[in-house]
C-alpha cells in the first residue's frame, strides 16, 4: 500500500475528535479514508458523511 499516514494510521481506522467549538465539547468518531499530509488533516467519514479533521486533534482508538 503506497499510503503515508501522520503516525502510522491506516485507512479503516476508527478516529476520535473532540469539537471544542460550541459550549458543550461533542465526541465525534470517524473512520479514517485517508492522510492529507500538507495540511495535517485526516478526511474521515462520520455519521454519513466526509469532512476533514485536524490530525494534531484526534486520537486512533481501533487500529486495524
Amino acid at each position: 500500500m503506497d499510503y503515508q499516514s501522520r503516525n502510522g494510521e491506516q485507512i479503516g481506522d476508527l478516529i476520535h475528535y473532540i469539537d471544542y467549538t460550541s459550549e458543550q465539547p461533542q465526541d465525534y468518531i470517524g473512520v479514517l479514508v485517508n492522510y492529507d499530509g500538507f495540511a495535517d488533516m485526516y478526511v474521515v467519514i462520520c455519521e454519513g458523511q466526509v469532512t476533514e479533521w485536524l490530525a494534531w486533534q484526534c486520537e486512533v482508538i481501533n487500529a486495524n
